[in-house]
């Protein structure tokens, strides 16, 4: 059986309003063989001297434009479509009942010559024209069914110039009562039906491209229903026909991203289109369907998260359209270049074996070659992939080796987005953005500053334009952005980018103030505030920022204990950080104590995951009641907790981090004996911490270690003084004061001042 391939969309003739094209006439008559417009006066029809000539000549352009022949070119269509049309109107002046139905013909084929010559706007004014016509002849006729067809065509023929023009909205009134129409005539005549699934077929395709996919997906399912009746009465002609109508189906399902049913449906239209290739005398009629429908598989497989099936898919879809492209590159080749990028967009998420290489670097070499012969056009889908790369290679943590092909991505999209920024400039920004991200990853975070700072100015202007589609990529970038300013110890000059991203996500939440995915960036954002805040000591400011993020956490616990508890234990702790130093020790106490609460009941659950989180709270919580003075005597119990669960982990998982831990535990533990004047108790705690202090500072800077430096000595001075060792305490205190001397330069105001004042106090009272 020989199979027939179709276009999808086949602008509509039939049914003539008028007679049609004879088979043969008098002088003047076009056969669809002539060479020029110039046979009409060769055949005798001569200057027009008459009504009758008129009419002769007119028949002649009527028969000449409704032969589909591909003699004329561009000049001859208009020159002959426009006389046709002069002279039926005339006639049609005089007579409408017998001129108008070959006016609305002419107009017609008028229409679908300038659509075919790409003149869309010119095909919408005649299309138009012809249907206003076409409702005349049926208010007069109406129940012609002769006329009801026809005017179906033309209404059909309209939507298409409108969607051709990317009017998909304008195109829905006349498509939809082109199918009003044809469902009442195939009703009475069977013969109407591939019309009928033709119509409902592109209504699906204009509500589909309109966003209306629920609806979209109701007229697919019955252009299905029917092509497929069809088909099965008649093969050859119509299971290419329904193998479109497949695909649209699948496409209406991927949209509303039920993934598996369009899954189910694009796989029948590909296993028929692979029927019709083995069963075809031309299979390449049949490709550029089949590769479209492997493209959309792939991206049904690639949204269910099973990108590396959908590489199958993509690469032979690639491959078929190479091909095409090879026969007919004016047609295919920017086809065949978006299959290599959507291929390469899949492939990045594949991890790095040695096949994924060596596809993605068949990706590059072609595109590389398509950019030689002409860099205007295929450069952007070379940046495409250089990008995809990066991003693969980054995903794998191999984050020095992504930044030299994100560096050429980068120069091509420069190139581009100088000239057209409303097409590149995203793109730009999101190599820049990816590109400063891999740089902090590699500790370069100085380096990471610029480009991010220009893909944040990209943003802010893209985002002015459309904040709907941009603010989440905003919101990234001003958060990235103040990230890799505090790395650099720039905490002022991340604020502001800061309060950017928090603005961004306060919005979002607004919005859907029951999403999970917006309340815990909001939080995020908000504790990284809160804590730029009080990195450049404005502890006061930190501290409703910070409360906030707290009723947040609660939110999220409401939504979900087991996967935010442990979050609402993060940032209470780090909001009882800055009640301390704001001397809101009773509040930070009661903050830290719900997070030590929390801390139990997840270490119940999950014991080395969290023990030393739990150790961390209980250290905070001891130290923040020593500066309670009515709680003073509570401090001890949690001090000593902690200690015993830092020691029991340092001897099971040793570590220089560890060391530090237990040191720090120490001494809150003495510090806890010392302010209840158990200083004999005290002593024997704050030398062990010493003891453990130079195994600390051994692999590293001494100064990564001041924090806990300077309190040792501090409050091994202190014990020593209490003990009656005065001439002892000196030389611990003295070290303290350069510790905390040291800190101080390096340290924000309002952190270490008090501590290095009673230091100096208590030195200076014992050596005067």
């Amino acid at each position: 059986m020989q199979y027939r391939g179709v276009h999808e969309t086949t602008l509509q003739v039939t049914p003539f309003a008028g007679r049609g094209p004879r088979d043969n006439g008098p002088a003047g008559y076009c056969d669809g063989r002539c060479t020029s417009r110039l046979e009409l006066q060769d055949s005798g029809v001569g200057d027009i001297t008459s009504d009758v000539d008129e009419e002769s000549r007119g028949w002649a352009l009527y028969d000449h434009l409704s032969n589909a022949h591909p003699i004329l070119d561009r000049n001859e269509i208009a020159s002959v479509a426009a006389e046709a049309v002069r002279i039926f109107l005339r006639l049609a002046d005089k007579d409408p009942t017998t001129y108008e139905p070959p006016l609305s013909d002419v107009l017609n084929r008028y229409a679908i010559y300038c659509s075919a010559l790409g003149e869309d706007d010119e095909a919408l004014r005649i299309g138009g024209q012809a249907v206003d016509i076409g409702r005349r002849l049926m208010s007069r006729n109406s129940h012609n069914l002769k006329l009801s067809g026809h005017l179906s065509s033309l209404l059909y023929n309209l939507a298409r110039y409108f969607a051709q023009l990317q009017r998909f909205q304008e195109a829905l009134p006349p498509i939809a009562e082109a199918f009003r129409v044809l469902h009442h005539l195939a009703n009475k005549d069977p013969g109407y039906e591939p019309r009928l699934a033709d119509s409902t077929h592109h209504y699906a395709i204009y509500l589909f491209h309109a966003k209306e996919y629920q609806r979209a997906m109701v007229h697919a399912h019955e252009a299905v229903e029917i092509r497929s009746r069809l088909a099965g009465q008649d093969p050859a002609n119509f299971e290419h026909h329904l193998a479109w109508s497949l695909l649209r189906l699948s496409e209406c399902y991927y949209s509303l991203e039920r993934y598996d049913e369009a899954l189910t449906i694009v796989a029948q239209s590909i296993e028929l289109q692979r029927h019709l290739i083995s069963h075809s005398f031309e299979p390449v009629a049949f490709k550029r369907l089949l590769a479209d429908s492997l493209i959309h598989h792939a991206c049904c497989l690639s949204e269910s998260n099973m990108k590396s099936n959908a590489l199958g898919s993509g690469t032979e879809a690639m491959v078929i359209l190479r091909g095409l492209a090879a026969l007919w590159p004016k047609e295919f080749t920017r086809p065949y270049v978006a299959s290599i990028t959507r291929l390469a967009y899949d492939l990045s998420f594949c991890g790095r074996s040695a096949g994924v290489e060596l596809l993605e670097s068949l990706l590059i070499f072609a595109c590389r070659r398509l950019s030689k012969q002409d860099p205007d056009v295929h450069d952007p889908a070379l940046a495409h992939c250089l990008h995809q790369r990066a991003l693969s290679l980054s995903a794998r943590g191999w984050h020095h080796d992504a930044l030299e092909p994100q560096e050429e991505a980068i120069r091509i999209r420069q190139r581009f987005a100088r000239v057209n920024p409303a097409a590149y400039e995203p793109f730009l920004a999101d190599s820049l953005h990816q590109y400063a991200l891999d740089l902090s990853r590699v500790a370069r975070y100085s380096d990471a500053v610029e480009p991010a700072t220009r893909a944040l100015e990209i943003r802010i202007r893209l985002a002015s334009v459309d904040m709907a589609k941009y603010e989440d990529d905003l919101a990234w970038s001003y958060y990235n952005l103040a990230c890799y300013l505090s790395s650099c110890d720039r905490y002022a000059e991340a604020i502001p980018h800061s309060e950017g991203v928090v603005e961004i996500r306060r919005q979002i939440v607004q919005r859907n103030p029951q999403d999970e995915t917006a309340l815990s960036s909001l939080r995020n954002a908000i504790e990284n505030y809160g804590m730029y805040l009080s990195q450049i000591g404005r502890y006061n400011d930190a501290v409703e920022p910070e409360k906030e993020a707290v009723d947040i956490c609660r939110t999220l616990v409401a939504l979900d204990p087991d996967q935010f508890e442990g979050t609402l234990a993060t940032t209470l702790y780090m909001l009882a950080f800055d009640l301390n130093y704001c001397d809101r020790n009773e509040e930070a106490a009661d903050a830290v104590k719900e997070a030590i609460d929390i801390r139990r009941r997840l270490v119940a659950k999950d014991r080395y995951r969290y023990i030393e989180h739990l150790a961390d709270s209980l250290n905070q919580y001891a130290w923040y009641l020593i500066h309670c003075p009515k709680r003073v005597h509570q401090a001890f119990g949690p001090a000593h907790e902690s200690v015993a669960i830092y020691r029991e982990m340092l001897e099971k998982f040793p570590d220089t981090n560890r060391l530090e831990d237990l040191a720090n535990s120490l001494d809150t533990e003495a510090q806890s004996l010392f302010f209840q004047e158990r200083y004999e108790e005290a002593l024997p705690l704050i030398e062990e911490a010493l003891e453990i202090y130079p195994k600390m500072v051994s692999g590293g800077n001494i100064e990564n270690f001041d924090h806990v430096g300077s309190a040792l000595y501090q409050t091994y001075g202190r014990v020593l003084w209490k003990l009656g060792r005065e001439a002892e305490a000196v030389e611990p205190l003295r070290e303290a004061v350069v510790i905390y001397c040291r800190l101080i330069k390096v340290s924000h105001p309002g952190r270490y001042e008090r501590r290095l004042e009673d230091c100096v106090t208590l030195l200076e009272a014992l050596t005067s």
